[in-house]
């Protein structure tokens, strides 16, 4: 039998569960999400623009219809954040002695949520430069510049790639994508399942699966033992380390 929160209205702005109050039984929790929920994400795209700016190398040529969805992908995640981890969000109906039970709990699941948010954030900035440092090393370098800079796609010619190890990258072909969903599964605990997070965390799970076992696709068909390139290793996944 559920619990009864008088004071949680559904937001009818939006539709559906995703913008819905977000009932807790501990202050502590609801406490912890309103602090912290907004320097997370802060956190998470002030790395994004500083790695933007001073780590990334993008070889393909956006499209204006790219960075519109991208801009616009990127305002509706921060407003369904910012709806579903606001303060008046949280509000508690239960009688203060019921809440008082709770007082000084620190639910588990957003302890872990932290912890695997920021496990995601610092894999994700090592994987970036690791990406960098092999980029660099490699002798097709300047032919790949070439190449970007008469705006062909990364895999017209295959210049420039090769089969990434070390850390994660013996696992997986794509292990920023790894890490990037470990930090929005830890967003989503720590925010006590929040609806925006929520939504983040299962959009960037699909997506990046999507862009990952294309990728891998990609590399299974240019490094296939013949001329001179080396052969894919069989056992390395897309994105979920023995598993996709």
């Amino acid at each position: 039998m559920g619990m009864y929160y008088p004071n949680l209205q559904p937001h009818m702005w939006a539709s559906g569960w995703l913008v819905t109050a977000n009932p807790t039984t501990c202050q502590t929790n609801v406490d912890f999400v309103n602090f912290a929920a907004p320097l997370l994400w802060y956190f998470h795209f002030v790395r994004r623009l500083l790695e933007v700016l001073f780590v990334h190398e993008y070889r393909r040529k956006n499209t204006p219809i790219d960075m519109i969805f991208a801009g616009s992908s990127y305002v509706f995640y921060g407003i369904l954040i910012a709806q579903t981890t606001r303060q008046d969000a949280f509000e508690i109906g239960t009688p203060q002695g019921l809440m008082s039970a709770c007082d000084g709990f620190f639910s588990p699941h957003i302890f872990a949520g932290v912890i695997l948010f920021f496990i995601g954030e610092g894999g994700n900035c090592y994987s970036h430069f690791q990406l960098t440092w092999a980029r660099t090393k490699s002798q097709e370098k300047d032919d790949t510049e070439q190449e970007k800079t008469a705006g062909h796609t990364t895999w017209s010619t295959g210049k420039g790639k090769k089969i990434m190890t070390g850390g994660l990258f013996n696992y997986v072909e794509c292990a920023h994508f790894t890490y990037e969903i470990m930090s929005w599964v830890g967003f989503a605990l720590c925010t006590n399942f929040a609806g925006g997070p929520v939504l983040v965390a299962i959009w960037s799970f699909g997506g990046l699966i999507m862009m990952a076992l294309a990728r891998r696709r990609n590399y299974v068909k240019y490094f296939n033992g013949k001329e001179g390139r080396p052969l894919y290793p069989a056992d390395r996944k897309a994105i979920i380390p023995f598993i996709i």
